[in-house]
């Protein structure tokens, strides 16, 4: 400060900015249901419901043979999908790695429950 005055005025409005940008980012955080990872029972469930075989389900051929060893939401949790039996498969390692946090296609969710009633 120099005579009451600040000496770099154009800071404090640029700081200013910062703090409302940070404010806007908070407004837009998604949804995430509070429970983050399938439970025992659902995963029992899952793996009865696969016959214990990895779900993922390539375009062009069979599904995967390995075993499915891990509970993967269908749609991310981090980025809103929730923790429930309709939004959960049965993945081997590899391919649950694979996909990620990624959103599926329309295309992947309706080959996916094709898929589950011939099984």
């Amino acid at each position: 400060m120099r005579n009451g005055r600040l000496c770099c005025p154009g800071k404090n409005r640029r700081s200013a900015g910062r703090v409302t940008g940070d404010v806007k980012r908070q407004a837009k955080r998604r949804w995430r249901d509070p429970t983050r990872f399938f439970s025992w029972g659902q995963k029992q469930q899952l793996i009865r419901q696969a016959n214990g075989r990895c779900e993922h389900t390539p375009p062009l051929w069979f599904r995967c043979p390995a075993e499915g060893t891990e509970a993967d939401h269908i749609h991310p949790w981090s980025r809103g999908g929730p923790t429930e039996m309709w939004n959960g498969q049965l993945l081997c390692r590899r391919h649950n790695r694979r996909k990620s946090n990624r959103v599926p296609s329309p295309l992947y969710s309706w080959r996916l429950a094709r898929w589950r009633k011939r099984y």
